[in-house]
């Protein structure tokens, strides 16, 4: 009765037993069909080590709650009624109860509450509620369901349901399974399951792998050969995902979209195949959705996701939304990874949608929202079928509550929660010190969030020291010093990390630091040369990082792609200042600045000198701060801009009410050739004509600038003339600082504004250096 398959026994295949009546077999025959007993020990042992690593939360029954939102209309919201809801609803039924476990499917929803009851409500169709013959009505409240033990796990597919009981028995009902539960034989405990259209998979303990279903109307149970033992499962409507102990991935099933990620566009893979493009990664979590699928990969203790097969609807959350008005097929044929979700504990996908939840507790939605399922809120999102092609965050949800379990199916979720204190932390394996080391770091830095959380040399290889310390127990400080922690710890803290080589390894060490921390408010990073790769991580950071508000890439070279990824996350940056200076973005990435002005709400200050961005790139910046309502400060000093492009940025400022401060200065010559001109007669600003009257008249009607640095740009004494008399005559006197350093103003400018310092009285700082003398050192 054994078979030898590519190093694992195989058992003999069983008949499936479909019948309404309760089947119960013994199981004591499971050692024969298993592997060797050291193995198993092997196995027990390791297991005992990853749950000794998992977090102790204390949580009660009546901490947890469940939440619902999606189409409503099979009665499977567990709302009483029939209709739609767009945002994160309680379910009240289980307020008292307490849920541990839940599953959506298709069209019917089921909960385990911790006495281990099964609740199940919804479509009452197909026999999807195991009701019986007679009762295929819809349940619109959750109605508990008789079973001979205690539920163990439960898993709701399209038409059928399956459940694991105490004992490791299997039962299945709905569709050609029968309207009542029935007892699917199996020779060893089963440890997972997971459910299909009309068939589901099992996970046994000693890791084989069986699927359940029908052929030609016949029942069967078929036990699939891999490798190794098997991890976890996963199945679609029609596709199944494994990983094994090696933590490789295997697909088979339907490959029509290239949800089974093997590079190639097939009806069918009749046998599990091993996923190429993911491996030497490893593997920790799968999710399988209608026609896609999504891979959580540990890559040193960085959680990514690897995604594949159908974005038509950015059910895959990779790519912006298509340039035409018609819809547009996105196939994904291999696994690519996700750049703008960092740090995800897990990933549920549903039909044309996927939601996501970090360590964080936080709750990310993206795909098609059908009858509101990526739970937005608002009427827009519950009567349209809008689409979100990126990762948008439920700020309901993830603010009030901690995520717990999440489960979709079909156009609807389910979630567990509790209150926001039952964070968890990252769980890393024992085995791989250095991310014990980043472990205790990120737990320090929760306590002591005033200290620079990274100030060593490199960041792809911490320094042991920095782990070293431990923080004083507050009963050992004096009131005084715990007053100071509160005050650092509300104030947040600032990390600079100027002039170090950072690397793709430490951009993506320091955004998983990030997605994690919610003290930094400040990030320097001058002249760390980060590449397109890092920004790419850190712009998926601050997609959900709230507390950051202050960064500066000053001098990293991240050109016109970096500027990109800024543009992608500007409806969702929470930044208040940023510092791209010295990054060659020309007027391409101009062109994604503006997109980022346009859409974002809370910049305020904007520094994008030495750029590059010429006229054409100004006529952008322009086209940005008509829409702007947040800027207030901008330096476009050292762009090349010349007249034409100061008279783009002035017919804006006109326009524009909220600005206070911008430098329009050094922009004929970039800094770094500037430095090599001798005598500096070429360069700075020429504004000789159509440039400096057009600064006159913003001076003259100006009534929010309060700030204007025109340094290193050739205004001449007839620059000076228009200027001082525009300020002058203006009644508004709203301009404090104005830096007219280096400009050729001579002496006959000087005695102009030395005119205007007598008459005006609101002018406090001006700038006249190196005006006199111009052509000599």
């Amino acid at each position: 009765y054994q078979r030898r398959v590519r190093g694992t026994f195989r058992p003999p295949r069983s008949p499936l037993l479909a019948d309404p009546l309760y089947y119960f077999f013994p199981s004591k025959m499971q050692s024969f069909f298993s592997f060797s007993r050291d193995q198993r020990d092997q196995r027990d042992q390791r297991d005992q080590q990853t749950q000794s690593q998992q977090p102790q939360i204390s949580q009660s029954s009546s901490e947890m709650r469940v939440f619902s939102w999606g189409q409503g209309g099979n009665s499977c919201l567990g709302s009483n009624l029939d209709t739609d809801i767009s945002a994160p609803t309680p379910i009240q039924f289980f307020d008292k109860k307490g849920v541990k476990k839940v599953s959506a499917g298709s069209c019917h929803s089921c909960a385990i509450t911790f006495d281990d009851s099964l609740y199940i409500w919804g479509r009452g169709s197909s026999y999807r509620l195991g009701q019986g013959d007679d009762n295929t009505k819809n349940i619109a409240q959750p109605h508990r369901l008789s079973l001979p033990d205690g539920c163990h796990s439960v898993s709701a597919g399209n038409l059928v349901t399956s459940v694991i009981l105490k004992q490791g028995h299997v039962l299945a009902w709905g569709g050609k399974f029968g309207s009542l539960p029935a007892q699917i034989w199996t020779p060893d405990k089963v440890a997972k399951i997971a459910s299909g259209d009309d068939f589901f998979g099992m996970l046994l303990e000693d890791g084989q792998v069986a699927l359940a279903g029908f052929e030609s109307e016949i029942p069967k149970v078929t036990y699939v050969s891999f490798p190794a033992p098997a991890l976890k499962i996963s199945c679609g409507y029609s596709h199944i995902a494994v990983i094994l102990e090696n933590f490789e991935l295997w697909t088979w099933g339907s490959c029509r979209y290239g949800e089974g990620g093997h590079g190639a566009i097939v009806d069918k893979i009749p046998a599990p195949r091993r996923v190429e493009g993911l491996v030497g990664k490893k593997v920790v979590k799968v999710s399988c959705g209608n026609d896609f699928t999504h891979a959580i990969v540990d890559n040193n203790g960085l959680r990514e996701v690897w995604s594949f097969g159908s974005n038509r609807y950015g059910q895959l959350g990779l790519s912006e939304p298509p340039s035409s008005s018609s819809k547009r097929t996105e196939l994904y044929l291999t696994p690519t990874l996700n750049p703008y979700l960092s740090g995800i504990k897990s990933i549920s996908s549903g039909a044309v949608f996927s939601i996501a939840s970090n360590f964080n507790g936080d709750v990310f939605s993206f795909g098609k929202s059908k009858g509101g399922s990526l739970g937005l809120g608002g009427g827009k999102d519950s009567k349209k079928d809008e689409i979100e092609y990126l990762p948008r965050r439920i700020d309901p949800l993830s603010q009030s509550a901690f995520v717990k379990k999440i489960s979709t199916r079909g156009y609807h979720v389910l979630t567990i929660v509790g209150p926001k204190t039952l964070k968890q932390s990252i769980p890393l394996p024992a085995s791989n010190v250095q991310q014990q080391q980043q472990q205790q770091f990120y737990q320090s830095q929760q306590q002591q969030p005033s200290q620079s959380p990274l100030l060593s040399s490199s960041l792809s290889t911490p320094s042991p020291s920095l782990f070293s310390s431990t923080p004083l127990p507050s009963s050992s400080l004096s009131q005084q010093q715990q007053q100071q922690q509160q005050q650092q710890q509300q104030q947040g803290s600032e990390v600079d990390l100027s002039c170090q080589r950072v690397g793709d390894d430490g951009s993506r060490l320091l955004a998983h630091y990030l997605s994690f921390n919610t003290t930094v408010t400040k990030l320097h990073l001058f002249g760390t040369n980060i590449s397109e790769k890092g920004i790419a991580s850190l712009a998926s950071v601050l997609r959900t990082n709230t507390t950051l508000i202050d960064l500066s890439l000053d001098g990293c070279h991240i050109r016109g792609m970096g500027a990109q990824e800024f543009a992608k996350i500007s409806k969702h940056c929470s930044l208040t200042s940023l510092n791209l200076r010295q990054n060659y973005l020309k007027p391409e990435g101009a062109k994604w600045i503006s997109h980022f002005l346009a859409n974002n709400s809370t910049i305020t200050d904007l520094r994008v000198g030495c750029n590059l961005f010429y006229q054409e790139g100004a006529g952008y910046i322009a086209d940005a701060l008509l829409v702007n309502n947040s800027l207030k400060l901008i330096w476009l000093e050292g762009n090349m801009i010349r007249s034409g492009g100061v008279v783009k940025i002035v017919k804006a400022l006109q326009q524009n009410t909220t600005l206070q401060e911008i430098n329009l200065g050094f922009n004929l010559i970039h800094l770094s050739e500037a430095a090599q001109v001798r005598p500096p007669k070429n360069c700075g600003l020429e504004i000789e004509n159509e440039g400096i009257l057009s600064l006159g008249e913003l001076l003259l009607t100006n009534k929010t600038l309060t700030k204007l640095i025109l340094r290193d740009s050739r205004l001449g004494e007839k620059g000076a003339e228009i200027l001082s008399h525009s300020l002058l005559n203006n009644n508004n006197h709203s301009l404090l600082s104005l830096d007219i350093g280096r400009c050729g103003i001579g002496k006959v400018g000087i005695e102009l504004f030395s005119q205007l310092i007598l008459k005006n009285t609101t002018l406090t700082s001006l700038s006249l250096g190196w005006n006199v003398n111009y052509l000599t050192p």
